[in-house]
């Protein structure tokens, strides 16, 4: 049902069964794939392009309708070392506004997360400093290498340069994180004041919203995309060919040692199990519960992340069209391709807790937020509608990946946070190569599973 529901969707696309070509002679080793987001998409890739016969599995009914559907698209440069006066990921509750933790500790669902919320405090305070480089270090080599890799993917798959701009800002609100963005910043960027970077990406609302900003970075060969077009155009390219299967709405409840001791196979709904030779688990915060069963710890925890999409077609005004705004502070980015809007945020934004009761507190809040959000930046009529997709960013202690082999016959793909958009493409390479060759990449040593087991 999953293969065929997704063979017509895909097709849908333009690309049919008729133009199949076989990849590369491999092993033909059977691979699952548990996850169909940009890395679990990704990670089926670079497996199918070396020979193995890969299926991806995913309890939602297409790909990237989790995270990477709500994903800004924005390629980032670098990563910084996690700012623990920000966030704790493993509660998602924010130090900065006592306030909102106050009236968040009457809640059920804070009481949830209190236990795994004071371990992590514990841990955020004697994590070593050095592992801390090493694994941010290795996020960034991640990162450079994500642009010419994805031109490669362009290359290939024609269809997804459709869907793929260049050009964006950074804007600032207050002097001080100017200020230091400015001492860090590389010969890529121009440095704008306040109201030429608002020009340059909102000519005709420059002059209402200038005072919001004090300054800009602009990165006119900054590259974004819209993640989920450019995954269902890789999908339908993969499907047809590399032969790529997809399962969907099909959920994988757990890890089961198989009878041999060699290997884990994949229990699916009704208690009936998949026998692969090799399991990759790329499914964000689902994957360490599945990985419990290796006996190995894998914290990713979820930080939500929020997208409003608006039919710009109405407004009397549009930034430029193919520009992306990231606002540093209000940890938001809007941009424009077509007639199309997009404004993205993150737990910050709304400052809202995560959990199974999220949309049910948050709802009206998050579209206000946002709607207020869109007003302030763009010349739109005051009623607009917005389609609003929700999804969480897996997030670890460190923020870095979780990337490497856990046990037997599974290995792990996941826990990117904010920047997994950017990383994927590296990540999935590496891990590739990894699985083929047995060696793991000088990248990964620093990202492997096993720099969490300690504690």
């Amino acid at each position: 049902l999953g293969v065929a529901a997704v063979g017509v969707g895909l097709q849908a696309r333009g690309v049919h069964s008729a133009d199949f070509v076989s990849p590369q002679e491999g092993s033909g080793k059977k691979v699952a794939v548990v996850g169909a987001g940009a890395v679990g998409l990704l990670q089926g890739y670079q497996l199918a392009k070396k020979g193995y016969d890969v299926t991806i599995i995913d309890a939602r009914d297409n790909v990237s309708q989790g995270c990477t559907a709500a994903a800004a698209g924005l390629f980032s440069t670098q990563r910084r070392l996690p700012d623990w006066g920000t966030v704790l990921p493993e509660s998602n509750l924010y130090i900065k506004n006592k306030k909102f933790i106050l009236s968040q500790i009457k809640t059920p669902e804070f009481w949830s997360f209190f236990p795994q919320f004071a371990i992590q405090t514990l841990q955020l305070l004697i994590w070593p400093t050095a592992p801390l480089r090493e694994s941010t270090e290795s996020c960034n080599t991640l990162m450079r290498q994500a642009p010419e890799l994805f031109s490669s993917l362009v290359a290939e798959v024609p269809g997804i340069a459709n869907f793929t701009h260049k050009g964006w800002l950074k804007v600032y609100r207050t002097g001080t994180v100017f200020e230091a963005a400015k001492e860090n910043a590389g010969d890529e960027c121009i440095v704008l004041d306040g109201f030429g970077a608002v020009k340059e990406f909102d000519p005709i609302a420059a002059p209402e919203i200038r005072h919001h900003v004090i300054g800009g970075l602009y990165y006119p060969d900054g590259l974004w995309a819209l993640p989920e077009s450019i995954c269902k155009e890789l999908a339908g390219y993969m499907q047809t060919k590399l032969g790529v299967k997809f399962i969907f709405s099909s959920v994988v409840q757990k890890l089961l040692p198989h009878p041999d001791g060699e290997k884990y196979s994949l229990v699916m709904a009704g208690n009936k199990t998949r026998d692969f030779d090799l399991i990759v688990l790329c499914g964000g915060v689902g994957s360490s519960a599945l990985a419990k069963a290796t006996g190995k710890r894998v914290p990713v925890y979820p930080l939500r992340g929020n997208t409003m999409t608006i039919d710009g077609s109405r407004a009397h005004a549009l930034p430029k069209d193919g520009m992306l705004l990231w606002d540093v502070e209000s940890h938001c980015g809007l941009g424009r391709s077509g007639n199309t809007v997009r404004v993205s945020a993150q737990g910050e934004f709304s400052q809202m807790p995560s959990g199974p009761a999220y949309q049910e507190h948050t709802a009206y809040e998050m579209r206000t937020s946002l709607q207020e959000y869109v007003m302030l930046m763009l010349p739109l009529e005051q009623e607009f509608k917005g389609v609003i997709t929700s999804g969480d960013r897996p997030i670890t202690p460190d923020w870095a990946p979780i990337i490497g082999h856990l046990d037997k016959n599974v290995w792990i793909n996941t826990g990117h946070g904010t920047a997994g958009w950017t990383m994927s493409f590296a990540s999935a390479a590496a891990l590739s190569d990894y699985i083929e060759t047995g060696e793991a990449p000088e990248v990964l040593d620093s990202l492997s599973p096993n720099r969490f087991q300690w504690f």
